[in-house]
């Protein structure tokens, strides 16, 4: 199974965890922009200050973006037919991939399908198969949150389909 990421990670007491931000916290706190959590799966155990959601079946805990070290963003990026695309996770099965690209050309070139983003701006999204791709592999940068990357955290790191 490949795992398609795309978001904002930390690295909290040495495992890579999601930072997710939610609503439903009280709109008159003023941390409201600050407000998110982090996700382990059940397999890292239950650490201090961390919930077990039975929906999600991972731990979860409530954080302040002031209270973490490190933050980093990644997007995952594929190379189909000598070109590259970002990659969307696709929840059907484990055999099709969703590429996006912004370009109208590349879009109607591969008959994409065109749809908006949240501003609006033009995106084309296609389905193919994991045997169409020729390359996979993950971009990492720093995220709006102002923190520092991790160390050891590769800014790219290829990963095998």
């Amino acid at each position: 199974m490949i795992i398609i990421r795309y978001g904002t990670y930390t690295i909290y007491n040495g495992i890579e965890m999601p930072i997710i931000e939610y609503y439903g916290h009280g709109l008159d706190q003023e941390t409201t922009e600050n407000h998110r959590y982090i996700t382990c799966p059940k397999e890292c155990g239950q650490m201090e200050g961390f919930f077990y959601d039975t929906l999600s079946d991972k731990y979860k805990k409530d954080v302040l973006i002031k209270d973490l070290t490190n933050a980093f963003f990644v997007v995952t990026k594929a190379s189909y037919k000598g070109e590259v695309f970002e990659v969307q996770p696709y929840f059907g099965d484990d055999v099709h991939i969703h590429l996006i690209t912004r370009s109208r050309e590349v879009g109607k070139r591969y008959k994409f399908y065109k749809f908006q983003d949240g501003v609006g701006k033009p995106y084309y999204l296609g389905e193919v198969t994991n045997l169409d791709i020729e390359k996979l592999w993950e971009e990492r940068t720093t995220t709006k949150y102002n923190l520092p990357m991790p160390q050891g955290v590769e800014f790219y790191k290829e990963i095998p389909i």
